[in-house]
């Protein structure tokens, strides 16, 4: 398929909504602002108490169209809003995320090139919204790394307004599945992964805002017991068989080294940070060097920690660690 051919392909943009009167306009402009204009973009209202829908109506003369559904949660409008387009191409923007202009001129034409990619995702921005604080994030496995493999351990492909999917990949993946509170994406693109290649454009092409009232970041703990389950049901189909215990014990050893970290900015209970960073160095391979400094703060205390790098020529390593933003970084999971 050539660049040519491709661009004859409609891409549909679906955004799902919910409570995002505050952040949508500036979502449905990005997709507006295009280089390669979508052929058509769809809001589907996940049953918003706020003024979600009155805002996007502003746009309906652009050809912006909004759908209302009750309440679901994000997985079931997005399910909503691949049924009610049309495009070969689908491309997801969160209501709270932007896209930078080149986003679906770059995919699109990546896609083209790489006829055997089924989907396609970028790096970003990360910007924290309420402290101001904007970092780029990269994502695809470590070079020399196994996609298809690396995808079952963490999550490399990132969230949906980071990808562009050709709609066959979807619709043979299964869609998102509706029963799952956390990670639902993560499990969408490991089921298309273990069916067609993906692949990755290394350049920041959407902006991820992160804030306090993002579903994201409600209940971290169960949240990070979902990405678990995702990884390990993932990993329990994989073939061949004899590569799972190892990828198992990655994808274990690279989620409890999140949970030691917020065990420790969470001052949970020593006997707690302990327990997970003794369980990070079970497996301190890849990530070698963060996982070792997570699993230290978490057996010494931050405090105590604070104190020990404060008198050594280490000091570098608390002052990354002390909740500082990187100018940039990889995605761990």
């Amino acid at each position: 398929m050539t660049i040519c051919e491709s661009q004859k392909l409609r891409i549909s943009v679906i955004i799902p909504a919910y409570n995002a009167a505050h952040f949508i306009a500036d979502a449905v402009e990005s997709a507006l602002a295009q280089t390669r204009r979508p052929d058509e973009i769809v809001v589907v209202d996940d049953g918003s108490t706020d003024d979600t829908v009155r805002v996007v109506a502003r746009y309906a003369s652009q050809g912006v169209r909004c759908i209302s559904q009750q309440n679901r949660g994000p997985g079931a409008a997005r399910n909503r809003g691949i049924r009610e387009t049309s495009g070969e191409l689908i491309a997801f923007l969160d209501a709270d995320d932007i896209w930078l202009p080149t986003k679906t001129e770059v995919q699109e034409a990546y896609l083209a090139a790489h006829p055997t990619v089924a989907l396609v995702s970028c790096d970003r921005w990360t910007w924290k919204v309420e402290k101001g604080r904007r970092s780029i994030e990269r994502f695809g496995p470590p070079r020399g790394g196994n996609a298809r493999r690396e995808v079952m351990v963490r999550n490399i492909v990132g969230n949906p307004s980071q990808v562009m999917v050709r709609r066959e990949a979807v619709l043979s993946a299964g869609c998102f599945d509706t029963t799952m509170r956390w990670a639902e994406e993560w499990d969408l693109w490991t089921r298309i992964a273990a069916r067609a290649d993906i692949g990755f454009v290394h350049q920041p092409l959407c902006v991820y805002r992160w804030h306090s009232g993002g579903l994201a970041h409600e209940n971290m703990w169960r949240r990070l017991a979902g990405q678990q389950a995702v990884a390990f049901r993932a990993i329990g189909a994989f073939q061949p068989f004899w590569r799972r215990p190892l990828l198992l014990l990655r994808a274990w050893s690279m989620v409890e080294m999140v949970r030691a970290t917020y065990a420790v900015d969470f001052n949970m209970p020593r006997h707690v940070q302990i327990r997970h960073a003794l369980q990070v160095l079970v497996y301190p391979f890849g990530e070698t060097q963060e996982k070792v400094r997570v699993a230290i703060r978490a057996l010494l205390g931050l405090e105590r920690y604070n104190a020990l790098i404060d008198a050594t020529p280490l000091r570098k390593l608390r002052l990354r660690g002390a909740q500082q933003v990187p100018e940039e970084r990889s995605v761990m999971v």
